[in-house]
Parts: C-alpha cells; structure tokens; sequence
C-alpha cells in the first residue's frame, strides 16, 4: 500500500480501516468530535537529521511520509506515519 501524492476515494477509505483496525479512534483531542476525514494527499516532514527506514536497517531518510486526518468539526490535524500504516498490524 506505500503510496504518496494523491489518493483516491478507495485509498482514502483503505487508510481508514487500517487506523480503525489499529484502534485509532479517540475522539479529536481538542474538541472532542469523532467524526475524521482522510485528505486527498499525503504529506512530508522534513528532519533535521536522517533516521533509520523503519525495518530497512540500511536505509536512512531525513523526511518522513504522512497521511493527514483533519477533524471534520475544528480542522485538528493528526499525522500518521505511511510505513508504520504500511506494516502488517
């Protein structure tokens, strides 16, 4: 499933059973909604530094692949890590 760029509507819906399976589903920690929507796009953060690809020993990376959940009541904005989402659960 490692994707980046762009998700369509079965990506999108993909991502969210695996957080449901992986027992994300606290309600948003600001306001207290529990209803989330996947964006359309992946993001990036930058790291000052390179770490280790999680179960890549060899491979080192100074960013880090990101799916963005946005509360559909304030915008709060959760990350979650694509490689990590990507691992057999």
């Amino acid at each position: 499933m490692y994707i980046t760029g762009s998700l369509n509507q079965q990506q999108q819906d993909q991502i969210a059973g695996l957080l449901q399976q992986r027992s994300a589903t606290q309600p948003c920690p600001r306001c207290r909604y529990s209803q989330f929507a996947i964006l359309g796009s992946t993001g990036r953060i930058q790291l000052t530094g390179p770490v280790q690809v999680t179960g890549q020993p060899n491979v080192l990376t100074t960013g880090l692949d990101v799916v963005l959940a946005v509360c559909t009541n304030c915008g709060f904005v959760s990350q979650h890590a694509i490689s990590i989402l990507d691992r057999e659960g």
